[in-house]
C-alpha cells in the first residue's frame, strides 16, 4: 500500500471513530484545489439523522435531503492533503506529491503548455486513481469492522464530488458491502 493510501486510511478510521451514533451516511468527498488535479484532497464528513430532518423542508425531497451533499454539514470532520485557513496537512501534500510521482502523473506547468491533451489524460488517470483508491480505504474501512463497530451496522460511504453520475455510484457501490449503498444509488439513478 503506498503511504498516501496509508495516511488516508489512518486520517480516515480517526475521524470515523469520532462519530456521533445518529450518523447513517458517511462523505468521501473528492476536490481539488484551483481545478489542479494535481492537488486532488479528500473530505471526510457525515450527516446525521436530526440535520436530515431539519434539511428536508429546503429540499425538493427527503431522498434529496438525505443523499444530496449540498444539505448535509458542511463541516469536514477530516481534510487530506488540503491547504486552507482551516486545514495545512502538509505531510498529506507530500504524500500526495510522490504517490503522482510514482505513478508517473505528475506533470509541470510547461508540460501541460507544451502539450495540452497528454496532460488531460494524465488527469484522467489522477481522478480514476485516486477514486479507486478512495474506494478501497472505505472498503477496508467496512472490512475492518470501523464502521460497524462505531455505527452499529454498516452504513455507506458515499464516494463523490459535487456532481452524481454512473461513475460516482459505481466508485460508491465499490466502497461498501454489497447493497450498502442502494438507497444512495437509486436516488442518483433517479435523477
Amino acid at each position: 500500500m503506498h503511504p498516501f493510501e496509508k495516511r488516508i486510511e489512518t486520517v480516515a478510521a480517526k475521524a470515523t471513530h469520532a462519530l456521533a451514533p445518529d450518523v447513517y451516511a458517511v462523505s468521501f468527498y473528492v476536490t481539488c484545489n484551483e481545478d489542479d488535479l494535481r492537488q486532488i484532497e479528500l473530505h471526510i464528513s457525515h450527516n446525521t439523522l436530526e440535520n436530515l430532518e431539519s434539511a428536508i423542508e429546503d429540499a425538493s425531497d427527503a431522498a434529496e435531503a438525505k443523499w444530496n451533499f449540498a444539505f448535509w454539514s458542511q463541516e469536514p470532520d477530516a481534510v487530506i492533503a488540503a491547504e486552507c485557513d482551516e486545514v495545512d496537512d502538509e505531510k498529506g501534500r507530500e504524500l500526495r506529491e510522490q504517490w503522482l510521482n510514482d505513478l508517473g502523473l505528475n506533470y509541470t506547468q510547461e508540460e501541460e503548455d507544451e502539450d495540452f491533451d497528454r496532460v488531460s489524460e494524465l488527469c484522467e488517470k489522477i481522478e480514476a486513481e485516486f477514486y479507486a483508491m478512495a474506494a478501497r480505504v472505505a472498503k477496508r474501512q467496512h472490512d475492518s469492522a470501523v464502521i460497524t463497530n462505531t455505527f452499529g451496522a454498516p452504513i455507506p460511504i458515499v464516494v463523490h464530488e459535487l456532481e452524481y453520475h454512473e461513475q460516482i455510484v459505481a466508485v460508491t457501490k465499490a466502497a461498501n458491502p454489497p447493497g450498502v449503498a442502494d438507497e444512495f444509488a437509486d436516488w442518483v439513478d433517479s435523477m
